[in-house]
């Protein structure tokens, strides 16, 4: 049962694999572009895109992770302030969001617990 499941989906990964990056990039795209439009000049220099795949590995982009700059462009040391408020905000519309350090957030691997042998 579960081949025959599989099988038409097989048929149509490759298809959605690259209507699923497509999106992706427009989305990559379009946040600079309303950065710049809300925040001013070279605001979008402040949000590095975060790759999601290793040069080898074909990408199947699932979701939006960046790292919010200093306004020099550089890596803040510390949290910036402000951040949970506007996660906060962000959830509240109902909109997917997660702080990739939270420790609820599957991705942060600092939070996987493992069974001893």
């Amino acid at each position: 049962i579960q081949a025959a499941l599989m099988h038409p989906q097989l048929l149509v990964m490759g298809e959605r694999i690259d209507q699923h990056n497509s999106m992706y990039y427009h989305l990559v795209e379009s946040t600079g572009k309303k950065l710049e439009e809300l925040c001013g000049e070279e605001a979008a220099k402040r949000i590095y895109f975060i790759p999601q795949a290793h040069e080898k590995v074909g990408p199947v982009y699932d979701s939006l992770q960046i790292r919010i700059l200093q306004k020099d462009g550089s890596v803040a040391d510390e949290e910036l302030p402000g951040l949970n408020a506007f996660l906060k905000a962000v959830q509240a519309r109902k909109y997917g969001i997660a702080k990739f350090s939270d420790p609820a957030n599957a991705r942060n691997y600092l939070s996987w617990q493992y069974l001893k042998a």
